[in-house]
């Protein structure tokens, strides 16, 4: 399931929901841009994007998502990559279902052990992720799963939405289903296969369990 959420004028923005093939259904919410916080949970459970097998995670964080560096550096304290602390990005290689988290800065001392470049990394040598070296493969398409936590998913959220990603169909209707119908009335319109759809049943759509 494909979401978009891309900006179309001035304050509008545009959400997309498609299925990979041509066959698929395809969901489309237009609503005020102020609303697209409604979405951000997602991001905590995990959404897909596709990029290259090999390329760094520091190439693909501010080549491919366009994310200012200066931002990484500085806000971006706590990445894990399978369960496991990363250090320095630039040794990070993609590789196929590989799931990466980006948080900012936790409180306490494990917050700070877990910090990026921390002194105390010492102490998780063994939970660290080992460096590796990339190795593009431009021909070689995957999909990585991307989790964004507190303030990096607020700020980092809509625009990663925009770019367009994938999540499942269960995790998109289930998140859909705990909205409440006021809140998603206040969507300025929704479409089922270019068809307008109510509210109402939008929220009994039978969604499908698999990312594509």
């Amino acid at each position: 399931m494909a979401l978009f959420l891309m900006s179309v004028i001035r304050r509008w923005m545009r959400c997309i929901i498609s299925e990979l093939d041509t066959t698929s259904d395809r969901l489309c919410i237009k609503t005020d841009s102020s609303h697209v916080d409604l979405f951000l949970p997602l991001l905590g459970v995990g959404v897909g994007i596709k990029t290259s097998a090999g390329v760094c995670l520091i190439d693909l964080l501010c080549g491919q998502l366009a994310i200012q560096w200066d931002y990484i550096d500085k806000q971006v304290q706590t990445v894990f990559v399978n369960g496991r602390v990363v250090d320095r990005l630039d040794q990070v290689v993609m590789a196929p279902d590989m799931v990466i988290a980006l948080s900012a800065a936790m409180p306490g001392l494990m917050g700070a052990t877990l910090r990026k470049g921390s002194l105390l990394a010492c102490f998780r040598k063994d939970i660290s992720l080992p460096a590796a070296h990339p190795a593009r493969d431009p021909r070689c398409e995957i999909t990585v799963t991307l989790k964004f936590f507190n303030l990096v998913a607020k700020a980092l959220g809509p625009r990663l939405l925009a770019q367009g990603v994938w999540i499942t169909g269960t995790a998109l209707g289930n998140h859909i289903k705990r909205l409440d119908q006021q809140t998603l009335a206040a969507l300025a319109s929704l479409r089922w296969n270019r068809a307008p759809i109510s509210v109402e049943a939008l929220s009994r759509l039978p969604w499908r369990e698999s990312q594509v």
